[in-house]
């Protein structure tokens, strides 16, 4: 499995444009020509040397111990000596699941960019990826890394990551897969809906690069799930009043389950039904509306 993981991961590198190399237990154990080319090293010799010995002054082995150990991802800009060149670089480094603990690093010299790239570098730290897919040709799940919610749905019987879409998404996505592949190694971006088995409706945005090496052709997806509020507020008032449908719902709101539908791919739903709900069951505005703090 790990050996596994460690292809699919190679696959992750070298399909990115950035200079990328994986860290484990403390040393590089894979890299892509562009990180070898920053350093002006054979990348053949890359794997087993410390990252700090390759970028000294970068202050990479505190940075990578941090995110491992914190499975957070931290990012670093200073200016360093790189072949007796002075140059700005900025580094990430976001966790991955492994036994040992290991790291994604994304190395980029910034010297050479203008002002507005550099303000975008800057901006795209600020984006979180959610989940991670690699799917095979007949888009087969061959790597996944997940948030909690996500994981506990691959977990069920006959789980299809296409069949968790909205009706009619599905074509969508796999139009968005094809585009992929046809771009020759660019990427799409597609925003899709999504369900999650509590009912809850998700706004999905996928970046998706297609591969192809000697172990044959796939998909990297990176994908970020953002709830639309109106669908956490309803399941959180089904919750409140231990009913599991619609129907239930809409009688004990005094609405109809058309209403329900209507506002959960709103905004937010009726004012009238956090207050019903806090006079009904003491439930906390504050809960239903965002989902934080304390329910009662």
């Amino acid at each position: 499995m790990e050996r596994s993981c460690n292809l699919c991961l190679a696959g992750i590198i070298h399909a990115f444009p950035a200079p990328q190399a994986l860290v484990e237990g403390g040393v590089l154990v894979l890299a892509n020509t562009r990180f070898a080319d920053l350093l002006g090293l054979d990348r053949a010799r890359l794997p087993g040397t410390p990252p700090g010995a390759l970028l000294p002054g970068l202050g990479l082995e505190g940075v990578i111990s941090d995110v491992v150990r914190h499975n957070r991802a931290l990012d670093i800009e200073r200016s360093v000596t790189i072949a007796g060149r002075r140059t700005s670089l900025w580094a990430q480094a976001v966790p991955v699941k492994s036994p040992a603990g290991a790291a994604l690093l994304t190395v980029v010299d910034t010297s050479a960019l203008h002002q507005g790239q550099v303000a975008l570098l800057r901006q795209m730290r600020k984006v979180r990826t959610d989940n991670i897919w690699i799917f095979d040709e007949k888009f087969n799940v061959v790597y996944a890394d997940l948030e909690p919610d996500m994981e506990a749905e691959r977990n069920k019987p006959g789980f299809v990551p296409l069949r968790l879409l909205q009706p009619g998404q599905g074509d969508e996505a796999r139009q968005a897969l094809q585009r992929a592949k046809d771009s020759n190694g660019g990427q799409i971006s597609v925003t899709l809906r999504t369900q999650r088995g509590d009912g809850r409706l998700l706004t999905v945005y996928a970046d998706i690069i297609y591969h192809m090496d000697t172990l044959g052709g796939y998909y990297l997806c990176c994908t970020r799930t953002r709830e639309l509020r109106g669908s956490g507020v309803i399941t959180r008032l089904k919750e409140a009043y231990g009913v599991h449908t619609d129907v239930g719902l809409a009688k004990l709101l005094n609405t109809s389950p058309a209403m329900l539908s209507r506002a959960r791919h709103g905004r937010r739903p009726p004012g009238e039904w956090i207050i019903k709900a806090w006079e009904d069951k003491a439930v906390s505005a504050d809960w239903l509306l965002t989902g934080r703090g304390n329910k009662f």
